[in-house]
């Protein structure tokens, strides 16, 4: 199939930017912080004040999410009528070859804040499992949107009991760390030193997608200096991405976020694979990525910027 085919541009889509904002603003604030500030609130009037009605209310929604709590379709139906892309100037996709129907891992770059693209674009433009990280899937009440989206942990037991099935997964290799490196000024990807997901796509015999989405690092103003410092705090598991934007925590939105998917690198299946399998495969998708990066960059706007490997 010709990839142009494969494109969609979804600002040739007539905008409803009131019903955008209003889900912009249920994505970042109900989601997000309004779900935090109520676990907390909860778990203070319980521990602290011996509030049984809030420690009911809590175990409550803890056992719903931890054990009933599944994907949605009423759910996926809202994300996909919502439409949160349309707040952006302009949102584009772009496969260069379909994906296949069974063992395929999309991998996904930047990471950035929220990793928009990344979410936003599953269940509009393609189906697969999200895998994102067990603090996110955790928490309680945000964990019980993720659960109704779809997606699912990123652990290896997990990982691997999907692709002992073949299931189509997509997942941020850069983790936290990419987060913590993201820059308005540069496009950055914490790669060198993740290789878990390679082991783990030749085991199973996988083809891996790699992907990017240009200008998702423009999306929040972020803290740069201290970067060796917060990278540090990555490996304890603390935050170390800290960022704002002119609309609070709803992303700055007068550019586009083009995303686009490379063809499919299929790795042979190795039970057992050798380290030095593990290197050689991982330097052929980091060349794979960075090949994407530059043949995309002058047509999304990025320039004559290189893409910065960490």
């Amino acid at each position: 199939m010709d990839s142009e085919l494969l494109k969609q541009d979804h600002k040739k889509v007539p905008k409803n930017l009131l019903k955008a904002w209003l889900g912009n603003i249920f994505y970042f604030y109900v989601m997000y912080l309004v779900s935090l500030y109520l676990f907390i609130f909860l778990l203070y009037k319980s521990l602290y004040e011996k509030s049984i009605v809030s420690g009911a209310i809590l175990a409550s929604i803890c056992t719903y999410q931890y054990y009933f709590a599944k994907r949605s379709e009423t759910f996926i139906r809202f994300i996909k009528w919502i439409q949160f892309h349309q707040i952006f100037e302009d949102w584009t996709f772009v496969m260069e070859e379909p994906i296949q129907e069974k063992n395929s891992m999309i991998a996904f770059h930047p990471h950035c804040i929220f990793n928009i693209a990344f979410v936003w674009n599953n269940h509009i433009n393609y189906e697969i499992t999200p895998l994102a990280s067990r603090m996110i899937y955790n928490v309680p009440f945000t964990g019980i949107f993720a659960r109704w989206m779809g997606i699912s942990t990123v652990d290896a037991q997990n990982m691997k009991n999907k692709m002992k099935k073949g299931q189509n997964i997509g997942l941020l290799p850069g983790g936290f760390e990419e987060a913590t490196l993201t820059s308005t000024k540069e496009n950055r990807v914490y790669i060198k030193n993740r290789k878990g997901f390679i082991k783990y796509a030749l085991q199973y015999g996988y083809t891996v997608y790699p992907s990017y989405a240009f200008g998702e690092n423009k999306c929040y103003y972020t803290i740069e200096k201290f970067l060796s410092f917060r990278l540090f705090l990555n490996k304890i598991k603390l935050v170390g991405a800290y960022f704002i934007s002119k609309y609070g925590w709803i992303p700055r939105h007068n550019f586009g976020i083009h995303t686009v998917i490379g063809k499919g690198i299929k790795l042979p299946q190795i039970i057992n694979p050798t380290q030095q399998d593990i290197n050689k495969y991982h330097e052929v998708y980091l060349s794979e990525l960075i090949s994407l990066f530059n043949k995309y960059k002058k047509i999304y706007n990025q320039g004559d910027q290189i893409l910065k490997i960490y």
